[in-house]
């Protein structure tokens, strides 16, 4: 596929940058079911509270879950299963 990249340096230390790809009209989508392995990344303030966490993903589906734990804050006790 064409792939343009932009990237913009701000005078002010922000910085920019994307990566725009071609639309493929026969491209196969892929799920996150069709995955073979997918991480999921949990973060909590202290580690009951991460097993807790753990504990409340297990019978997730992995995919929703994964994408749903990437939106929350890092806190300072994480585990990747």
């Amino acid at each position: 596929p064409r792939r343009a990249a932009v990237s913009s340096f701000g005078i002010s230390g922000t910085n920019a940058h994307v990566i725009l790809e071609g639309f493929v009209a026969d491209a196969t989508p892929v799920s996150g079911a069709d995955l073979p392995v997918v991480p999921v990344v949990a973060t909590a303030a202290g580690e009951a509270a991460l097993a807790g966490q753990l504990a409340r993903l297990r019978g997730h589906h992995a995919g929703d879950a994964a994408w749903t734990m990437a939106h929350r804050a890092l806190l300072p006790h994480r585990a990747v299963v």
